[in-house]
């Protein structure tokens, strides 16, 4: 029988407020391991939507993503803009 998991296995936060995520999956055939490890990153910049994050990044958003994070990150995205 053929099953798979997926477990999200590192959550990384820059000074910035960037959240960097790593998913990594596994493929069993009868509990011996046919596939993997295959790894997805992933990562959300302060404000945006978490509708589809995992919710381990989605929790980790709302405690990292201050007023003032908030505040700082849209402040450098408007100096980087011609």
């Amino acid at each position: 029988m053929l099953t798979s998991t997926s477990e999200l296995d590192q959550i990384t936060v820059t000074n910035r407020g960037v959240i960097a995520y790593r998913e990594v999956r596994r493929v069993f055939d009868n509990g011996v391991l046919i596939f993997g490890p295959a790894y997805h990153r992933g990562s959300y910049s302060p404000g945006d939507d978490l509708t589809n994050a995992p919710p381990q990044v989605a929790a980790m958003a709302q405690f990292v993503w201050t007023p003032e994070v908030l505040a700082a990150w849209q402040a450098q995205q408007q100096q980087q803009q011609p």
